[in-house]
């Protein structure tokens, strides 16, 4: 999608991954990267943590995929038990 003048535009799949996290289908790109700092979780880790390949989670981390909602509630259980082993 491009703007008149053409100079600015947004890519089908952004535009698409966007209307997933504006309707609530999926899970922020920006929250997504706040779990895995929050976590201090590099791509590795995060891969690991939520059993997923590590060339999804840099699609995801990128904003070049939509993060499905299923991602955001392992994320949350991986913290919980993970604040579990450590106390």
């Amino acid at each position: 999608m491009e703007w008149a003048d053409g100079e600015i535009g947004i890519g089908a799949d952004s535009l698409y991954r966007l209307g997933k996290e504006q309707t609530g289908v999926a899970f922020p790109v920006t929250e997504f990267n706040v779990w895995m700092e929050r976590n201090g979780l590099s791509l590795n880790a995060a891969a690991k943590a939520l059993g997923i390949s590590r060339r999804t989670i840099v699609y995801y981390h990128g904003g070049h995929k939509p993060i499905p909602y299923y991602i955001k509630l392992a994320g949350l259980g991986w913290e919980v038990l993970h604040s579990q082993k450590a106390a």
